[in-house]
């Protein structure tokens, strides 16, 4: 998929699904060549599972952050925004 957010599933559960942009060289270098997907509600350890991703909405293209701050209160807005598509 295009870089972005999105609302997504991941197997039976609810999910925020972030796409580094490749051309953005903070991003290449900290994700590589991955999906990065945060699973609302789920409790556990996921790392190393094999899962399926569902995308069902892009919410935004990919955008910068000048600090953590600003990440944070994009990514409230974010989950507010996916509630009608989980």
């Amino acid at each position: 998929p295009k870089p972005g957010v999105y609302a997504a599933r991941l197997d039976d559960h609810p999910a925020a699904a972030f796409v580094p942009d490749p051309a953005d060289p903070a991003q290449a270098s900290k994700f590589g060549d991955v999906v990065e997907v945060h699973i609302l509600g789920a409790a556990g350890d996921w790392y190393g599972r094999r899962v399926e991703v569902h995308f069902l909405h892009r919410l935004r293209p990919y955008l910068p952050f000048p600090d953590q701050t600003a990440a944070s209160a994009q990514i409230r807005l974010d989950l507010e925004a996916m509630r009608p598509w989980l």
